[in-house]
């Protein structure tokens, strides 16, 4: 049993060849140096991992994202990596996907295809690790895939600080989710910055044309003449001809069993669907949020919605940005008077779009990472990163002012942390600690998040160990 004393010098962090960059950031802000290793290949291409100093009885951190150019090098090279800490009796290991590979795989999409994000859960947990953290997942369920604990953590304090900085004017935009499925993520945003909301969702079309009768050719044997009670039977064959021959004759009623709707494939790309629009953008400026941008199809989709609608403009956030199968076109396609700006994380490395698309905005993610680190570390609470941080409107009286006055008193009195009169920024310097309403409070009342806005707060842009 390794000893339970804590400090920076018990600490590793180590990171794959899938984003070098975000593990040094991370490294720097938590005050240690990348762990030493070898990372190449074989002649025939197989992936060699080697670690190149002691990890026993450490407290070990692996970086790898996925997503990158190589996901599946990236993959092998991560179970690689949690197994050679393991082997070398490593004291915990958590391993840091701020991309989990395999994201969209988290449900059969088919009759004869696996559900990969857990394939993947199984083979993380199998090498070795203790522990698993990731940011914004595409859907909740992955993290139940896992056996072992996962920390999940979200970036719409980030996206709230980015808005109220970068747009001007931002307290008159409405936030809209581009599909159903980001529809959690937006109304937390649109919940945080006290905006208006509203949902851009799929419609099939479907007409009077496309309900036609179904027929069915008889069936000799027992479970035929049960079906057609009543009726004649036929042959195979000479039901066939009887249908075809007579197919549109109403009085012709052989093998008729039901009516249903059926959808007939589209010719032409308005036929296959039409986006609706619950809520108003009419002559406003629009905040977008997804959580990733791969392909840009629900981008694309998305524009044509609000154009139609008269949108003003469009300001596009998604956590990570996979710049996939053409998607750097789509963006390029529309004009930056009406698509004002791109905005995604450096979870997945940016290098390389950012030379194809230099309007592009980046928002670094390295100080989440690593105050994620220094709690775990320390083992203290890390829920306060992705905590929900509504905006009071100034202009409305407190919901429970005894409320606020105790936690002013009890609170600010002691650590000098209440902001000042009409500050209303959630990202204020100082000691991370944890919120100061307690467990047996949270959740009781609507009021109490109100309340949010004095809580302990850290940066997470430049996290400091002194």
């Amino acid at each position: 049993m390794f000893s339970s004393h804590r400090t920076r010098s018990n600490l590793r962090v180590f990171g794959g060849s899938s984003h070098p960059q975000l593990t040094s950031a991370v490294a720097k802000k938590v005050g240690v140096r990348v762990g030493l290793t070898k990372l190449a290949k074989f002649a025939n291409q197989e992936t060699q991992v080697e670690l190149k100093e002691n990890v026993r009885g450490q407290d070990t951190y692996i970086l790898q994202t996925g997503g990158g150019e190589s996901p599946n090098d990236s993959l092998m090279e991560l179970l690689f990596l949690i197994n050679a800490c393991k082997l070398s009796a490593a004291g915990e290991i958590t391993v840091i996907t701020p991309y989990y590979p395999y994201s969209k795989g988290d449900q059969k999409a088919g009759h004869r295809v696996p559900i990969a994000s857990k394939l993947v859960a199984d083979m993380i947990h199998k090498a070795g690790a203790t522990y698993i953290m990731m940011l914004d997942p595409h859907t909740p369920q992955l993290e139940g895939f896992f056996n072992g604990p996962v920390d999940a953590l979200l970036v719409e304090p980030l996206f709230c600080d980015w808005i109220r900085h970068m747009i001007p004017n931002w307290e008159q935009c409405v936030v809209v989710s581009p599909d159903e499925g980001a529809v959690k993520k937006s109304v937390s945003v649109a919940n945080d910055l006290n905006l208006d909301f509203a949902l851009i969702h799929n419609r099939l079309k479907a007409s009077r044309e496309e309900i036609r009768p179904k027929r069915y050719a008889s069936y000799q044997g027992h479970f035929s003449n049960q079906l057609m009670i009543g009726r004649p039977i036929r042959s195979r064959m000479a039901s066939n001809e009887s249908e075809e021959a007579n197919d549109d004759d109403p009085q012709n009623d052989v093998g008729i069993c039901i009516k249903e709707r059926i959808r007939q494939p589209s010719s032409s790309k308005s036929d296959a669907g039409i986006g609706c629009l619950s809520g108003s953008v009419n002559g406003r400026h629009v905040i977008m949020i997804d959580d990733m941008l791969d392909t840009g199809k629900t981008l694309r989709f998305a524009m044509e919605v609000l154009e139609r609608e008269g949108a003003a403009s469009v300001h596009f956030l998604a956590t990570h940005g996979l710049f996939s199968a053409g998607c750097v076109d789509v963006v390029k396609s529309y004009d930056q008077d009406f698509l004002k700006a791109v905005v995604v994380t450096n979870s997945i490395p940016q290098d390389e779009v950012k030379k194809l698309l230099p309007s592009l905005h980046i928002i670094d993610v390295a100080g989440l990472i690593a105050e994620f680190v220094r709690r775990h570390h320390y083992r203290e609470s890390v829920s306060v990163l992705s905590q929900f941080m509504p905006i009071r409107d100034e202009h409305q009286p407190d919901l429970v002012p005894e409320r606020l006055a105790s936690l002013r008193l009890a609170e600010g009195q002691v650590s000098g942390l209440i902001p000042d009169e009409g500050t209303s920024s959630a990202f204020e310097p100082s000691d991370a600690l944890e919120d100061p309403i307690d467990e047996d409070t949270q959740g009781e009342q609507l009021a109490d998040r109100q309340l949010m806005k004095i809580r302990k707060g850290f940066r997470l842009s430049s996290v400091c160990w002194d």
